[in-house]
This record gives C-alpha cells, structure tokens and sequence, in this order.
C-alpha cells in the first residue's frame, strides 16, 4: 500500500521503447551521467507496450 512506480522505460507504440537506468526527469537527462537504450522493431516494444497496457487495464497503474 502507498507503493510508488519508479518505472524508467518510456514507450512510444508498439514500435518503440526507450529503457534507461536514468529517472525521466529534465534534471537527470541535463545533469546526471546515465545509460539508456533506444529499441526499434522487434518484440520488446510490443512486449513492453502490452505489458503497460494489461497494468492500465487491470487498474495497478493509471494513465497520467
């Protein structure tokens, strides 16, 4: 209970995912060193966005 998602994966459609240690915020893509991955094509991003979509879905997370 009170649980917060720190999810750090932004996917774009089915097509497109972008997976990053770093926190999706102006301050830790300006200032901090972090990795990321951008993935078009194949099975993740469908994967992922599908994933999202049964979290919505269920109501374990809502649309912002």
């Amino acid at each position: 209970a009170g649980g917060k998602v720190h999810a750090k994966v932004a996917v774009a459609d089915e097509a497109v995912c972008f997976l990053s240690s770093a926190n999706l915020t102006g301050h830790a893509m300006e200032k901090n060193m972090e990795a990321g991955v951008l993935i078009r094509g194949g099975k993740i991003p469908k994967k992922l966005h599908n994933h999202l979509e049964a979290l919505i879905a269920t109501k374990v997370l809502e649309r912002a």
